[in-house]
């Protein structure tokens, strides 16, 4: 509409009459014909501009941001397929470019890529799992050994990130060992031969400062092997939960067992008792080799608690 209102005028080259600054069809013309020659001075003047037209093009995405984006997203909503390509070809032709320019703005500023990543994680956990699955599996190699130069640089760290995780994920762990161990089954028996081989010391060492700590686990274990004819199983924190039910007493002479205690079957074995958690108590050692093989009421009676 501008241009309708300018006065014509002829253009002294090609003798057409144009409206406005130029004869358009001319300079198409001049711009076809000299174009390398055009495209090198544009070349030279942006290489000379850089700073200009970088601060040009981000005060103009400041100003114009939202539209831009809903310009973008809409391109990429009706050529999603060829976007994908054009970005997968740009990607495999600069990938080291790509890569290190990706990997400098990182470390410039972590913080910003960790947070836009755990959101993007958020929106997205089945892709973010896919892609992480994809990745591993593609340089599972690698990534052993980094986490391997990792481990070693701080064992303590990735131990209690392991104990951690093992403590929130008790379910998850144990069904990961059962198919990893049905997987390697061979192996880890070897491994285990080997190691028993080669640290005969240091097994026995962990074993004596391991019962020692276990007291009571052991002493249960025993009975339990030692009793294995018999019907039923003990639990293994019978006797903790023992001590706090009878609250550190002989359940017969209400001595303090501080000083040592024998785990008795209330029925004895011998006389058709069962190997249950219902059917043990904790009594003194005097109290308990004086009972033996009796019933408990005989026992009892002889001690004048029943009539």
């Amino acid at each position: 509409m501008a241009d309708a209102i300018l006065p014509a005028k002829t253009c002294r080259k090609c003798g057409e009459q144009f409206s406005g600054k130029a004869c358009k069809a001319c300079v198409r013309a001049y711009k076809q014909k000299n174009a390398e020659q055009i495209k090198a001075k544009m070349a030279e003047w942006r290489a000379a501009n850089a700073g200009r037209i970088k601060q040009y093009s981000k005060d103009y995405y400041e100003a114009n941001r939202e539209q831009i984006l809903a310009k973008d997203a809409a391109f990429y909503v009706e050529n999603k397929e060829a976007v994908a390509a054009r970005n997968a070809a740009r990607y495999a032709a600069n990938r080291e470019e790509i890569s290190a320019k990706a990997k400098a703005k990182r470390l410039a500023d972590p913080e910003k890529y960790r947070t836009w990543e755990a959101e993007w994680r958020a929106k997205n956990p089945e892709k973010a799992k896919a892609i992480s699955r994809k990745y591993y599996y593609a340089n599972q190699e690698a990534i052993s050994l980094a986490n391997a130069e990792r481990r070693a640089a701080d064992p303590d760290k990735f131990r209690e990130r392991y104990k951690a995780w093992c403590a929130e994920n008790p379910e998850k762990k144990r069904a990961l060992f059962a198919a990893w161990y049905a997987a390697n089954k061979d192996k880890k028996v070897a491994q285990v031969k080997e190691y028993r081989l080669l640290n005969p010391g240091r097994i026995a060492e962990n074993r004596a400062s391991w019962n020692a700590a276990n007291r009571d686990r052991v002493r249960v274990h025993k009975a339990n092997r030692r009793n294995r004819e018999a019907t039923g199983r003990l639990s293994i924190d019978i006797v903790e939960r023992l001590m706090k039910l009878q609250k550190g007493k002989c359940a017969c002479c209400r001595e303090s067992l501080a000083n040592g205690y024998h785990l008795d079957h209330i029925v004895p074995l011998a006389l058709g008792g069962e190997n249950v958690d219902s059917n043990v108590q904790l009594l003194t050692p005097t109290c308990n080799l004086r009972k033996s093989y009796k019933a408990p009421e005989e026992y009892m009676r002889e001690r004048g608690f029943l009539l």
